[in-house]
């Protein structure tokens, strides 16, 4: 590949169209040398290049800036606003000669003067031969060049940019370049994204950390309380079994004529019923009010205040004795179970208040001092201590008189049946009989006492704050901990994959940059013992080695063998791209000479002139391009061009003009 001729119409200081050779066809040699002072357009030459390949997305043009405010020339500006012209055109034409077929390529845009407004440029491809538009212009850019443009800066050069940057930041160059090459800043950067996100995860777990073994502890504790229950279960179970073993052994009794067992069976039978008859009433009150929308909780303060109303009636003038108020305690008892607290009896065993109701201690206490056949009992417990209950609704009070319609009979008659049971245990004589009672008793009251500790133990698995609701809150965070694992291991897996691909990325490239490199650094030094190889490691890290495996400090970095070790790093990766990509393009290299002394000048530019790949070089006269320089390349050279400026209208504008000279004499710059 070679660049042939570069043509810039106001671009930077080439004001309307000017003319560049950068290769004579009819000439031998692979060196262009372009010669002009500080500011004359050498640099533009390498930034017209890159804006004619890669338009706005050319690295040389600043992110923050646009095209027009970097690139358009000045005098045109001037010139438009003179002649009212609307726009101006800016272009680069670049002749370049690809597998002996030879291509234009044309890169141009429009400068809207009155609003001040560039437009996006646009990129034309001509076969020279045919004068037809390639199809595809933007694909054989990405084919014969690069599709990244970062990577034509390797082979379109500010040599002096690249000191400047590795006196800055040596580490930071390197990595630039490996990401350049490789992509591993792309590795390092989602290395860096997967790490947060890990810890990220973490952050999440952080919570939930401790669920799986909590949820293993409450998992076991609710099959300790489950095989509590079951166990309690059995032995009621074995207990019931025994009760009626007994009770049929008694039943044998009263077959046999004992009449206080025939008695026992009977009213045992009745009483089952009759308990039965009061649960299912119950339930279906409570329901009811339920459904209604009324608590039951708000029944129990109602049916005491029946109670004394009823007792007070009927003691008129008599203190109420506790057992004929007791059957009505034990409804409220069996029928509100957990809501209902009890009630506060005196010393004279007085029913009082019902114990859940809210009463501060001076009114209990004048409570206790009421005797209930005194008429200011009743008007006491009507208008005090069911004052917040007076406003139920007439719902509520149907609900409940129905309530104990219903009930009532079954309850007195249950309270005859069970005085009657009593009776008969405590009168019998018959000492075999007895024993039974007694010990169906105990089984009975081991059978609630179980009933009371399954009921217990229930209340802790239940419930919202029951060890099963706890269980379902845990597994959930069980459930959530362990998805965040396995976010956090595929996730590592996904980062220590991208950490060994970039190993062996890295690997790869250093291996041939460090064996590239050092190959230019020991044929360009004057010293080869002394610089003798350049490594470069994972942490990108930039040393240079003697022979002897002593490091170089980088204080000698400024001499002149430490200048032609920075570019031998950079003409290393250069070589790795050229070798792995298979593009054979020219070097432009702006400013290649500047600070090395003459024999490493005369070395660099004797590794440049050897083979067939183009190379341009931009330098400056006297300091770059003198006699010696000369001398050593005009063997090798094949065309140079003398850049200079010329002054328009009152010398304010400065433009460019590029004069091709031949080969055959140094340029004359005086």
């Amino acid at each position: 590949m070679k660049f042939l001729k570069l043509s810039l119409q106001n671009f930077r200081s080439y004001h309307n169209e000017k003319e560049v050779i950068l290769h004579n066809e009819g000439e031998k040699g692979n060196i262009t040398i372009n010669v002009g002072e500080t500011g004359h357009g050498k640099t533009s030459i390498n930034e017209a290049l890159m804006w004619c390949l890669y338009g706005e997305d050319t690295p040389f043009l600043p992110i923050e800036e646009n095209w027009a405010s970097v690139y358009l020339n000045e005098y045109s500006k001037e010139k438009a606003n003179e002649k009212n012209e609307d726009e101006i055109k800016m272009a680069v034409k670049s002749n370049v000669k690809i597998d002996e077929k030879e291509y234009k390529i044309i890169r141009s845009a429009k400068y809207d003067v009155e609003n001040e407004e560039e437009k996006t440029s646009r990129l034309e491809i001509k076969d020279k031969e045919s004068a037809e538009l390639i199809d595809n212009p933007l694909g054989f850019i990405n084919e014969r060049f690069f599709r990244e443009p970062e990577l034509m800066q390797y082979f379109i050069i500010d040599a002096e940019e690249i000191r400047r940057l590795f006196e800055k930041n040596p580490e930071e160059l390197v990595e630039n370049h490996m990401d350049r090459t490789a992509g591993v800043g792309k590795l390092d950067k989602t290395i860096r994204v997967l790490d947060q996100t890990i810890k990220y995860f973490k952050s999440e777990k952080g919570d939930v950390e401790d669920a799986p073994e909590q949820l293993q502890s409450i998992i076991r504790q609710i099959e300790t309380k489950q095989d509590a229950i079951d166990e309690l279960k059995k032995e009621n179970k074995e207990k019931r079994e025994k009760i009626n073993s007994l009770e049929e052994k008694i039943e044998g009794l009263a077959n046999k004529g004992v009449d206080e067992a025939e008695k026992y069976v009977e009213r045992k039978k009745k009483e089952t019923s009759l308990k039965e008859n009061i649960e299912r009433i119950n339930e279906e009150f409570q329901k009811e009010s339920m459904d209604d929308g009324y608590l039951p909780t708000k029944f129990h303060y109602v049916f005491l205040k029946e109670i004394f109303s009823e007792i007070i009636k009927e003691n008129k003038n008599k203190i109420p004795p506790r057992a004929k108020v007791e059957g009505w305690i034990n409804t409220l008892e069996e029928s509100f179970k957990d809501e209902y607290g009890g009630v506060i009896w005196d010393n004279n065993e007085k029913a009082l208040v019902e114990k859940g109701f809210n009463l501060e201690n001076e009114n209990i206490e004048e409570i206790n001092n009421i005797d209930f056949n005194d008429q200011e009992a009743s008007k006491y417990v009507e208008n005090q201590v069911f004052k917040k209950y007076k406003n139920l609704s007439d719902k509520t009070q149907d609900l409940f008189t129905d309530f104990k319609d219903k009930i009532e009979d079954n309850i007195t008659e249950l309270l005859e049946i069970r005085s009657s049971l009593e009776r008969i245990e405590v009168e019998t004589g018959h000492e075999e009989l007895k024993e039974k009672f007694n010990e169906i008793e105990e089984l009975e009251q081991h059978i609630e006492e179980n009933k009371d500790r399954i009921e217990e133990i229930n209340e802790g698995l239940e419930g919202d704050d029951g060890l099963k609701q706890k269980r379902k809150d845990l597994e959930k965070e069980s459930n959530q901990c362990e998805y965040l694992n396995r976010k956090i291991e595929k996730t590592q897996e996904l980062k220590d994959l991208c950490k060994e691909t970039k190993k062996t990325y890295l690997d790869n490239i250093i291996e041939s940059i460090n064996e590239k490199s050092t190959e230019f650094l020991r044929e360009t030094v004057d010293n080869p013992k002394r610089w003798n190889k350049i490594r470069v490691n994972h942490r990108y890290e930039f040393k240079v080695y003697r022979e002897d495996d002593r490091e170089i400090s980088e204080n000698s970095f400024n001499t002149g063998n430490g200048q032609i070790a920075l570019l031998a790093f950079f003409f290393g990766v250069r070589e790795y791209l050229t070798n792995q990509l298979g593009r054979d393009i020219p070097y432009v290299m702006d400013n290649p000479l500047m600070r090395l002394d003459p024999e490493h000048k005369r070395k660099l530019v004797g590794q440049l002139r050897g083979g067939a790949r183009q190379v341009i070089m931009h330098l400056i006269p006297e300091s770059e391009y003198n006699e010696g320089i000369f001398n050593e390349v005009v063997q090798n050279l094949n065309h140079q061009n003398r850049l200079a400026i010329k002054t328009k209208e009152g010398g304010l504008v400065e433009i460019s003009e590029a004069k091709s000279l031949d080969t055959r004499g140094m340029i004359d710059w005086r």
